[in-house]
């Protein structure tokens, strides 16, 4: 009974549809006229998971590897070489556990070239002679 009440005491501009037609005394498709009104004014669910989904995906070892890209792409950019993607990053650090990408952050931190220790880290067999 409530809900007949809500209804027809609602007047609804967005549908055009008068305040009369939508009794349930005065109208026998009242079932479908009151679902159009429910869909009108009530929001859909997915609209109020979105939001947290995004929060979910959020990782340390994300937002490690975004603060790599940061660092190493603002250098990258003044020596005219492309950006670093995140998805190369990824490729890069992808063996290396979350603790030690910690340690990485810190040696190259306190390194007067960021980019350099980086590299050097990574991978020194390779700058080695």
């Amino acid at each position: 009974m409530r809900a007949i009440q809500f209804f027809s005491d609602l007047s609804i501009p967005a549908t055009g549809i008068p305040r009369e037609i939508i009794t349930p005394t005065s109208n026998p498709n009242w079932s479908v006229l009151s679902q159009e009104v429910y869909n009108i004014y009530v929001k859909h669910i997915s609209t109020h998971i979105k939001h947290a989904a995004i929060n979910v995906r959020q990782t340390e070892r994300g937002e490690l590897m975004k603060y790599f890209c940061d660092k190493l792409n603002s250098s990258r950019k003044m020596d005219g070489l492309q950006p670093i993607s995140m998805g190369r990053m990824g490729r890069m650090l992808e063996k290396i556990p979350t603790k030690d990408l910690y340690y990485l952050k810190k040696v190259c931190d306190d390194a007067q070239n960021f980019s350099k220790k980086f590299w050097f880290e990574l991978n020194p067999e390779k700058y080695k002679k």
